[in-house]
C-alpha cells in the first residue's frame, strides 16, 4: 500500500497548493479592490440616511424638534452630525463633539479622496486612511430651512465596519473553499485510488515485459557461447550491487541494467566458427570477434527503450589504460557503466566454467584482477567491488538451482527500477 500513502500525500499537498493559490489569488484581488467595496456598501448607506433627512426636512421643524429628529435618526448609526447651514454658509445648526475633533484629525492622515458620488444636489467623499485602514464619509445633502430657503447638511459617516465586514466575508468564503475541496477529496479520492491501482498494476505488467525482452534478448546470445544464460544473471547482479553502492541514480542503474543484459548482443552477428572455437583465436578472428562491439551499438540504437544500454555495449572492453578496444578510450573518459560493467563480467568469466576452461577460485580471480588494477579497471572501483562482493559470490554459488534461483533474485532487485 505504499503507492497508496504516496498517492494521498500527493494529492494532499496538490489541494493544498491549489487551495492555496486561490487564496492568495483572491486576497490580492480584493486587497487592491477594498475601496470599490467599500464605496459600494458606504453609498448605499448614506443614499438612505440622505433619504432619511430629506424627508424630515420636506417639512418646517424648530431646532429642538430638529435635534430630536436628528438624535433619533443618528442613533444606532455611524453618522456624526456636524452642522447643518443656509445657503449663504450661516449656521443653523452646530454639533461640535469630541467626535467631530477626532475625525477632524484623522482627516488631516488621510493619503487621498476618491468622490463616490453625486445626486439630488449632495455630495459625498470617500476618504481612506491606508496606514490604519479607516474609511470616512464626508456626506454634504440638502437641508428645507423654510419654504424658500435651502441650506446644507453636513455629516460624516464611519465606514470601517464594513471593512470587518469584507474581512469576516473573505474569511467565509475561504472557510467555504476548504469544505468544498475536502468534500471534493473524499468523494474524488476513492476513484483516483483505483485508478492509479489499475495503472501500478499496468506498470507492473510492463515492467515485467521489459524485463523479459531483456531475458529473451541476454538468454538468446548467451546461449551461442554457453549452454545457460546464468552469466547474465550473475554478471547484472555484480555490476547492480557495485553501482549501488556507489549511489547511481534510478536512471543510470537501470541503465547499466539493460547494458549488463545486452552487454554481447552483438555477437549474433559473429559466426560460430569463431565464437565458439575452444582453442585461442588468430588476429584475423580477433579482429572479427571485437566487431561485435559495433554490431551490438548497431542493434539497441535502433529501439528507444534499448539505447541508453549503449554505454556497456559499446564500451565495455575499454581498458583504463588505453589498450582497449574499439575507441580506445582511457581512465575516466570511458563511462562509468562501462568500468562498473568490466569489472562485474571479468570477474564472472573467472570465476564461472567456460568450455575452454574450469572455473577459479574467488581468491584466484582476486589476485589475477588486482594486477590489472590500473591497467585494465579503475583501481578505485575495483577496491569497493573487492570489499562489497563477498558476500554476494558467497550467496550466488549456494545455489542449487542455478537459474531459478538467480533469475528470481535478479528480478526482484530489477523490479525497483523499472
Amino acid at each position: 500500500m505504499a503507492y497508496a500513502n504516496k498517492l494521498f500525500i500527493h494529492l494532499i499537498a496538490a489541494m493544498f497548493s491549489v487551495w492555496l493559490l486561490i487564496i492568495i489569488s483572491t486576497l490580492i484581488y480584493e486587497t487592491l479592490h477594498i475601496e470599490e467595496h467599500v464605496r459600494i456598501k458606504a453609498l448605499i448607506a448614506s443614499k438612505n440616511f440622505s433619504n432619511q433627512y430629506m424627508q424630515m426636512s420636506s417639512s418646517l421643524m424648530s431646532k429642538s424638534m430638529m435635534r430630536n429628529s436628528q438624535e433619533s435618526i443618528l442613533k444606532d448609526t455611524n453618522f456624526h452630525l456636524f452642522n447643518i447651514t443656509d445657503d449663504k454658509g450661516n449656521t443653523f445648526v452646530n454639533e461640535v463633539s469630541n467626535n467631530y475633533e477626532r475625525i477632524q484629525k484623522q482627516i488631516k492622515k488621510f493619503k487621498h479622496e476618491v468622490t463616490i458620488d453625486n445626486f439630488k444636489n449632495s455630495k459625498i467623499t470617500l476618504s481612506h486612511d491606508h496606514d490604519n485602514n479607516i474609511f470616512y464619509l464626508d456626506v454634504k445633502i440638502p437641508w428645507k430651512l423654510s419654504e424658500d430657503k435651502i441650506g446644507k447638511l453636513h455629516t460624516f459617516y464611519e465606514a470601517t465596519e464594513h471593512v470587518e465586514n469584507i474581512y469576516s466575508m473573505w474569511f467565509q468564503r475561504m472557510m467555504q473553499s476548504i469544505v468544498v475541496m475536502v468534500l471534493f477529496f473524499i468523494a474524488g479520492y476513492p476513484t483516483v485510488l483505483l485508478l492509479n491501482r489499475d495503472i501500478v498494476q499496468k506498470n507492473k505488467s510492463l515492467s515485467k515485459t521489459n524485463i523479459d525482452i531483456l531475458n529473451l534478448l541476454g538468454s538468446a546470445i548467451a546461449k551461442r557461447d554457453s549452454d545457460t544464460n546464468a552469466h547474465n544473471f550473475r554478471v547484472t547482479l555484480y555490476a547492480l550491487h557495485l553501482g549501488e553502492h556507489l549511489r547511481l541514480t534510478k536512471k543510470d542503474l537501470k541503465s547499466l541494467i539493460k547494458g549488463s543484459f545486452l552487454h554481447d548482443v552483438g555477437k549474433i552477428g559473429i559466426s560460430d566458427t569463431i565464437l565458439l572455437k575452444p582453442s585461442k583465436l588468430t588476429d584475423d578472428e580477433f579482429t572479427i570477434m571485437k566487431q561485435h562491439v559495433q554490431i551490438g551499438e548497431e542493434i539497441i540504437l535502433n529501439s528507444e527503450q534499448l539505447n541508453d544500454a549503449k554505454d556497456v555495449v559499446k564500451y565495455h572492453h575499454e581498458k583504463y589504460d588505453g589498450t582497449g578496444y574499439l575507441h580506445g578510450l582511457s581512465g575516466e573518459s570511458i563511462p562509468l557503466n562501462a568500468r562498473i560493467f568490466a569489472i562485474a563480467d571479468v570477474f564472472d568469466a573467472l570465476t564461472s566454467k567456460r568450455p575452454y576452461k574450469e572455473p577459479f577460485s574467488y581468491e584466484k580471480a582476486y589476485e589475477i584482477m588486482k594486477q590489472d588494477s590500473g591497467s585494465h579497471f579503475d583501481p578505485k572501483l575495483l577496491d569497493l567491488f573487492f570489499q562489497i562482493v563477498p558476500n554476494l559470490y558467497k550467496e550466488i554459488n549456494s545455489y542449487i538451482d542455478v537459474n531459478g534461483k538467480l533469475k528470481s533474485k535478479l528480478n526482484e532487485k530489477i523490479l525497483v527500477y523499472f
